[in-house]
């Protein structure tokens, strides 16, 4: 009968999985007719005014627009930009000065939001595996949050507040007539709770200042249960410096968190440079994500921004040097993601993707350097 209702769990996820899309409409308000490259494939053969990107799967895309203004050359414009389920991004191409930009106009809800905490109603078993019928909880066999959220990346903490709960905290929030009385008592809250990275957008989302919103991203990022999907807050800022600086800012933190539904190999019994090693599955996905690019120096920049949140064996980091086609980024990729490495005594396993060996010496140097 438990493997029964597995099944239906199961099955519940990957039908939910397959029916939430989004997609992204890009316009020209001046009039310019314009071409867009989502992860680098054309969306749009002919130039024209509106471009509309369907079917995508919540992620972080590269948009790039080729923008042709009338009489004058053709101007280039790029943003990565974070996506969820269920919802639908205009962005909008503006003129401003001699230069043309791209930046989010609106968001609509596509249907209702998919939301983390309407788990699934999993029956509680006990030690002698039968169902506990009775309201209490039993804390011998504590649920895995991961599993009922369809989240399996690390965790900053543990036990994501109710729905209801955290409504009750943006009223507080909202209560506060400036900025900083709603950040004062925003990390307040945040501080003795654990939230989803689109709680932590929403809050951010109730700041009337710029700055406000950057600090509130920067103090939560520890506070936050998937701590991979904290690409979801950068919706909330106006401005693509504040999601850069975020980014940095939390690159600087290195691994933090823990993912208790992913147990490192027992095998291995040396130091280690994080906790937990990425599972599989994600790893797979997080090397389509690379591979997706089409020059080594986005490559590279898109393998850190990976292998900072997450922790890599040496076999994976290994297999993301082989993307690279130049010894130069191989070297440069391998001496970052050496701190972000599980197993840091088969860190020589590396050594097989370099072509010399003079990337062997300085790579051992600078191992050398770190001890």
């Amino acid at each position: 009968m438990k493997n029964l209702f597995t099944f239906w769990v199961f099955w519940a996820f990957v039908q939910w999985g397959f029916s939430q899309t989004s997609s992204i409409v890009v316009t020209a308000v001046g009039g310019e007719n314009i071409k867009v490259f989502s992860n680098g494939v054309v969306m749009n053969a002919e130039p024209q005014t509106q471009v509309r990107i369907s079917n995508l799967v919540q992620g972080q895309y590269e948009l790039f627009v080729e923008v042709y203004p009338a009489n004058q050359p053709r101007f280039n414009v790029s943003k990565l930009v974070p996506v969820e389920l269920g919802r639908e991004y205009w962005y909008e191409i503006q003129r401003s000065g001699g230069r043309f930009t791209l930046f989010l106009a609106e968001t609509r809800v596509l249907e209702p939001a998919p939301n983390p905490r309407n788990n699934l109603n999993l029956p509680n078993y006990n030690n002698n595996n039968q169902p506990n019928n009775n309201n209490q909880p039993n804390y011998n066999n504590q649920p895995n949050y991961n599993n009922q959220t369809g989240y399996n990346g690390p965790c900053g903490c543990q036990y994501p507040m109710q729905d209801q709960t955290f409504q009750q905290a943006k009223t507080t929030i909202t209560a506060r007539n400036f900025d900083n009385s709603k950040l004062l008592v925003a990390k307040q809250i945040t501080s003795s709770n654990c939230l989803y990275a689109t709680d932590i957008r929403d809050i951010m989302q109730l700041f009337s200042f710029e700055s406000s919103r950057l600090e509130y991203a920067k103090f939560a990022y520890r506070y936050t249960y998937d701590l991979n999907n904290y690409f979801l807050v950068y919706n909330a800022f106006q401005f693509e410096s504040s999601a850069t600086e975020l980014s940095r800012y939390v690159r600087s933190l290195g691994p933090i968190g823990y993912n208790p539904s992913t147990i490192p190999s027992r095998q291995y019994a040396g130091p280690t440079g994080c906790p937990f090693p990425m599972d599989p599955g994600a790893f797979q996905a997080a090397l389509q994500t690379i591979r997706s690019k089409s020059f080594d120096g986005t490559r590279l920049t898109v393998a850190k921004q990976i292998v900072t949140t997450n922790c890599l064996t040496a076999t994976q980091i290994k297999e993301i040097m082989f993307l690279f086609s130049f010894e130069s980024t191989r070297l440069d990729f391998a001496q970052f993601a050496y701190k972000y490495c599980y197993d840091l005594n088969n860190y020589f396993m590396v050594n097989d993707a370099f072509q010399y060996e003079s990337s062997i010496s300085q790579l051992n140097n600078y191992i050398s350097g770190r001890r």
